[in-house]
């Protein structure tokens, strides 16, 4: 797990603290030439990027992951936040709707990378984030723990975790509201 905010996919990463992180390419980048290598890379980033540039990112993300060696690239759908602050969003529209019809555009095809775009945007809810609409609160992040454990989970065909049926678990593409998440998972609340 190499999780850092501000990081962007391809393009030089903000500075947040002092630290300005790799970006995801460079990071895939410096794991092959390690020779740590990894079946499967999950990516969540892109906030930061620009219109203009997206598609190019998300091609050399891809290239990237096929240079590794990696049998499978997972990506998240970006959150559709009108909120963060996004040039480029107009009125209803968010700039990340049009990142994520981008990226979507951008799929490869019969190649023996399996790329897979995991629909973030459309299975969390609303009051999993902070203001801005992409943060997420500590509900947020266990639900986004929970969508990533479930879709890997249906991916290998296996049950879904914490489920008592043996069925195979599927993609989540709605979030069950109903579910108080600190309470499943025993986490007091601190948001």
């Amino acid at each position: 797990l190499d999780a850092v905010s501000c990081r962007r996919i391809l393009m030089s990463s903000c500075q947040r603290d002092g630290y300005r992180p790799k970006s995801v390419v460079h990071v895939i980048d410096d794991l092959t030439e390690a020779k740590d290598y990894y079946d499967t890379i999950t990516v969540m980033a892109g906030y930061h990027s620009t219109p203009e540039s997206i598609g190019d990112e998300f091609d050399d993300l891809v290239a990237s992951a096929r240079r590794h060696g990696a049998t499978r690239l997972v990506f998240l759908t970006l959150r559709e936040s009108l909120a963060f602050p996004a040039a480029g969003s107009q009125g209803n529209l968010s700039v990340y709707s049009g990142f994520n019809d981008t990226i979507r555009d951008h799929l490869p095809s019969g190649s023996t990378l399996e790329v897979i775009l995991l629909d973030w945007n459309g299975f969390s809810a609303p009051d999993w984030f902070t203001g801005d609409g992409v943060h997420t609160t500590l509900a947020g992040t266990l639900g986004l723990g929970k969508y990533l454990s479930d879709s890997f989970a249906a991916l290998e065909g296996r049950p879904c975790p914490r489920s008592i049926e043996a069925t195979p678990c599927h993609v989540p593409n709605r979030v069950d509201t109903s579910i108080d998440l600190l309470a499943r998972y025993g986490v007091p609340s601190t948001d």
